[in-house]
């Protein structure tokens, strides 16, 4: 835009520019008159004018390509100028392209490691919550069982019990029984004919007479251990 108002003239009216062409005019006219190289003095005054109106008009036009030619010159120097100032910009600004480049490349490079490690994070976070849940409910099948061991164990022991009381009536009977008859035969001999089948039985049932006091020491409470071995645990 600059280069155009540079190369454009500045405007003028149509009126001035008549006058001031017309004051040239004359005053070629005059000066050709009386200066010039025309030796008839009685020649045609319009052929003359038009003749110098020509000359000028070359002239002129002549004036204002240099002018121009000026003008171009002087603004190829101002482009070289403005070239050689704008080429070391250039190169820094590509130097600095090539560079933001490379940067932008390793962000997206690092970018998409942070976003591999967050899948992975978020993998191994819900690996945890499947782990925790999964001892969550070990823990509550342990405690199920452990629950339903403990009332196994209850009623293994109240059958113990009731079998070792069941054991201890029968156990007193006998014993009463036993020592009953100790009591009313201690001085009889027992014969073979008494009813007993041979030597072998008589003699187990005077040796349960003889000992019969002392018999509850061989009673069995195995059942018994047992159910305080569990309890204890």
């Amino acid at each position: 835009m600059e280069t155009n108002k540079t190369l454009k003239q500045p405007p003028q009216h149509k009126s001035s520019s008549r006058q001031t062409a017309a004051l040239t005019l004359d005053k070629a006219v005059e000066h050709e008159l009386k200066n010039g190289r025309i030796l008839d003095p009685h020649i045609d005054q319009k052929k003359l004018r038009r003749t110098i109106s020509n000359r000028l008009s070359a002239q002129r036009s002549r004036l204002r390509k240099n002018q121009y030619i000026n003008d171009m010159e002087k603004m190829v120097l101002d482009l070289e100028k403005l070239i050689s100032i704008l080429t070391p910009r250039v190169k820094s600004y590509e130097e600095k392209r090539t560079l933001l480049l490379v940067q932008n490349n390793s962000l997206q490079n690092v970018l998409e490691l942070h976003l591999n490690e967050s899948k992975r994070s978020e993998i191994e976070v819900q690996l945890k919550q499947a782990e925790v849940f999964r001892l969550r409910e070990i823990e509550k099948i342990e405690q199920q069982v452990n629950g339903s061991r403990q009332s196994s164990q209850l009623g293994y022991c109240l059958q113990a019990l009731h079998k070792f009381e069941v054991n201890n009536d029968r156990f007193c009977e006998w014993k009463s029984m036993v020592i009953g008859s100790t009591l009313g035969q201690s001085r009889l001999k027992v014969e073979p004919s008494s009813g007993f089948k041979d030597r072998d039985e008589v003699s187990m049932l005077a040796r349960n007479q003889d000992e019969g006091v002392e018999i509850d020491q061989y009673f069995n409470f195995e059942d018994l251990n047992i159910c305080e071995a569990n309890g204890s645990d």
